[in-house]
Formats: structure tokens, C-alpha cells, sequence
């Protein structure tokens, strides 16, 4: 049309992905003689900032030539460099200058670089220290094990995990006292350090992960509304929580609660890395 290529591409995300790749940009690419100047791009996989936060501490960075972009992907928000026209793409120094301001912003909060997963972050982080990981899991029923288990390989790090769903398999399974679970509920800071403390020790790991929460669309109150979430986790003779508070559907709050339980895992073996 006007001298402008018109594709239609397939919505099977596997089809599209192989025509862009073999047909679409290098029909693009031969446009005007070959001379066209591919477009760059670099995606920042983050988990622990909301999309605002990272806005504040990057929207210095546009200027001719790169462009940020911020898309959110539950508990994640994924950032994308792109450049136009720039003759060397990603070797670029206007690309490399966005590129290491942008990693100095964001820090830790980067888990990962383009197709990155957390879950294979998270293993590979496992993997080098020598560790194994295991998950004691409530509210999320069984998501977090199964996160984890679709990365290959991760039977070198992940050593298994317990859907603790009803008290008594609380106290049966973890070893949590029934006296604690009456005081506190099943939902509390309390009961996710045990259901932590009772992973390690139950399941023989190093670190263990725990949630604990009400996912809805029903449970709620006023002092613990539908997607309050409590995590605990256990490493180095140390048993820590965290209360996190999630909005959207059922699936959505355990997807989010399944990713943040991930990272709390990577930030304290990163942490520990430090210390």
C-alpha cells in the first residue's frame, strides 16, 4: 500500500514468532537497498518495583535514538531499551550508556535479562552455591513447586515441597503446634516462620520457602482482606516473613504470590552473597 509492506501474521505466538524471525525483518531489512538499520532492543526482567518506581528513577534516560518502554507481568514489570537507527545496535555507545544506567537504577531488582526466567534465575543462583531448595505451600497449592520444576535441571536444586492446605497437615506434615495456628490463624507472620522452619527440617534442605495467604474471591476481613499473603522464609539459622498485599482474581494473587516467593529466594541468597 503506498509502497508499504503489509503483513498478516498468525496469533499462534510460535507461528508469528518464526515468520517475524525468517520473514518479516529481513523483508524489512531489504527494504531500501538493504540500507535499513535494524532495530535494537533489550529487556529488563525486574520483581520487587512498581511500574511507577521504576519510571521515577528512569524517565531521564529517553532521548533520541533509545526509548524505554514498561510493561507489567504480574508481580513483575519488564523493561525494554530499544534503539532506532543507531548503526551498531546494541554495541552502540548510546545503547550501552542507556544500558549501564539503567542496570545502576534498578540494581538487584533486575533478576534477569531478556527470556530469563525467575525460576531459572533462582535455580542457577541454587545451583552455584551448591543448595538445595524446598517449599512448604498454602494458598498457592502446589504453584511455586510447580514454577520451579518447569526449568530443566532443577532436580540439581529444588528438592521438593509440601501443599499444607488444611491445619492439621500443618501440624502433621510441618510440625507446627496447634496452639500456634489457634493464637495467630493460618494466615499470619507466625505460622508462615514455621511453615518455613518445619520445610527445612521436614524436608532436609537448605532454604526454604513458605505462603501462606487468602487468595479469594471469599475469606477475607477487615484486618486480613482477600489478598493478604504472608511469606516466610528459612536459610542460615535464620527464619524471616513478609506480608505482601495483592489485588486481582484468585489465579492472579497466587501467580503473584508464586513469583515474589521466588525472589524473596533469590534476594537472600544474593544477600548472602554480600554479607
Amino acid at each position: 500500500y503506498h509502497g508499504k509492506p503489509i503483513y498478516f501474521l498468525p496469533g499462534v505466538p510460535p507461528q508469528m514468532e518464526m515468520l517475524l524471525r525468517d520473514k518479516v525483518l529481513p523483508g524489512l531489512q531489504a527494504m531500501d537497498g538493504g540500507r535499513a538499520v535494524p532495530v535494537c532492543q533489550r529487556v529488563y526482567r525486574t520483581c520487587g518495583l512498581y511500574e511507577i518506581e521504576i519510571n521515577q528513577r528512569l524517565h531521564t534516560l529517553e532521548q533520541n535514538g533509545v526509548q524505554i518502554g514498561y510493561y507489567p507481568v504480574g508481580a513483575e514489570v519488564h523493561v525494554s531499551l530499544t534503539g532506532h537507527h543507531l548503526e551498531r545496535g546494541t554495541d552502540d555507545p548510546l545503547f550501552r550508556q542507556a544500558d549501564a544506567l539503567i542496570l545502576k537504577a534498578l540494581g538487584d531488582n533486575i533478576y534477569g535479562l531478556d527470556q530469563e526466567t525467575l525460576a531459572a534465575v533462582t535455580g542457577r543462583l541454587l545451583r552455584e552455591r551448591g543448595l538445595m531448595l524446598g517449599t512448604a505451600e498454602s494458598c498457592t497449592g502446589g504453584l511455586i513447586g510447580a514454577s520451579l520444576t518447569e526449568v530443566p535441571g532443577s532436580s540439581h536444586w529444588f528438592k521438593g515441597g509440601m501443599i499444607v492446605y488444611a491445619n492439621e497437615l500443618k501440624e502433621d506434615l510441618l510440625g507446627i503446634d496447634s496452639a500456634l495456628l489457634i493464637r495467630c490463624g493460618a494466615v499470619s507472620g507466625e505460622t508462615a516462620r514455621a511453615m518455613a522452619s518445619g520445610a527445612l527440617y521436614r524436608l532436609g534442605c537448605d532454604i526454604a520457602v513458605a505462603a501462606t495467604g487468602i487468595a479469594g474471591p471469599e475469606g477475607g476481613t477487615p484486618d486480613k482482606p482477600v489478598g493478604t499473603v504472608y511469606l516466610g522464609l528459612a536459610y542460615r539459622n535464620t527464619v524471616t516473613h513478609r506480608l505482601c498485599r495483592f489485588h486481582g482474581s484468585r489465579r492472579q494473587i497466587q501467580e503473584k504470590t508464586a513469583q515474589t516467593a521466588m525472589d524473596m529466594v533469590r534476594r537472600a541468597l544474593l544477600a548472602s552473597e554480600y554479607s
